[in-house]
């Protein structure tokens, strides 16, 4: 069995996934890796500043997440 050193060559980058909000210049943003933390992020598209929300360990699905219309609220 071979064992190999993490280096910057092999490493997972980072995945990320953006949720727009309907009715006003928002979004929701997850940047999950490179191990099972997922940062949540605001994104405010007028300004174009991102504000971090919070940290998360463990499942969170992008794909089965949403934003209400005016940005306000997540559900996951």
């Amino acid at each position: 069995m071979r064992l190999e050193m993490q280096t910057s060559e092999n490493k997972i980058p980072a995945r990320i996934h953006a949720i727009l909000a309907r009715e006003a210049d928002k979004a929701v943003v997850f940047r999950r890796g490179p191990s099972s933390k997922t940062a949540i992020l605001e994104w405010d598209l007028k300004a174009d500043k991102f504000k971090l929300g919070q940290w998360f360990y463990g499942s969170l699905y992008p794909y089965r997440c949403d934003i209400s219309p005016d940005g306000r609220y997540l559900a996951d």
